[in-house]
């Protein structure tokens, strides 16, 4: 594996993750996870610490040590607050504090996520899967449908199918936007079959 030939390259570990994540690896994720963790636990790179936190932290499982990944997550948004990155941090920062448990401070950095909305979908699906998640914990059920139908009908209509063969660079994060919002959908909805086929390529 590339982890093992370049241990010292974080995207081998951010493309692995989502893959392993997807087919349901779930030794494996973690395997992936926590060998980030030994590699870059002190990153203050903000691009390194917002994709390894949102690799930790992608099923409701961690992947690694909530602590290193939750310090990833605020690295990110306090180190590049000036990028044009900051709102991927931001839907990262989301993400971190939903898992914690955190579902108010959850709520508001979505939000700060989706000002930038339309600027790129992918980040939009994975931006409006946590806020609903969010929103929902938080009894906020009329909210939190309305983010996963916002979400829902991104992933549907506006980004390109898995059998088409083309996902662009971007395609680990057409993949994490799929996995999370499979999940809301079966926190919200009880059930995942509207984005399962597209993820199958059917």
């Amino acid at each position: 594996m590339l982890v093992e030939l370049e241990p010292g390259e974080h995207l081998n570990y951010h493309l692995l993750a989502p893959l392993q994540a997807q087919v349901g690896d779930l030794d494996g994720y973690r395997e992936t996870c926590l060998r980030a963790e030994v590699q870059f636990r002190e990153t203050k790179d903000p691009n390194t610490a917002d994709r390894l936190a949102k690799d930790s932290f992608l099923l409701p499982e961690a992947g690694g040590e909530l602590l290193v990944a939750g310090a990833w997550a605020a690295t990110a948004v306090s180190q590049g607050k000036d990028s044009r990155d900051l709102p991927w941090f931001q839907v990262t920062r989301s993400l971190a504090e939903y898992r914690q448990g955190h579902s108010v401070a959850a709520v508001d950095w979505a939000q700060q996520a989706l000002s930038n909305a339309g600027d790129d979908l992918r980040r939009d699906v994975e931006a409006y899967a946590v806020l609903a998640m969010a929103q929902h914990r938080s009894n906020q059920a009329e909210e939190a449908r309305a983010a996963l139908a916002k979400g829902v009908e991104l992933a549907e209509k506006r980004l390109p199918k898995l059998d088409s063969a083309d996902l662009g660079d971007g395609w680990a994060d057409w993949l994490i936007g799929h996995i999370l919002m499979r999940e809301a959908q079966g926190l919200i909805e009880g059930q995942t079959d509207l984005l399962s086929n597209q993820s199958k390529g059917r």
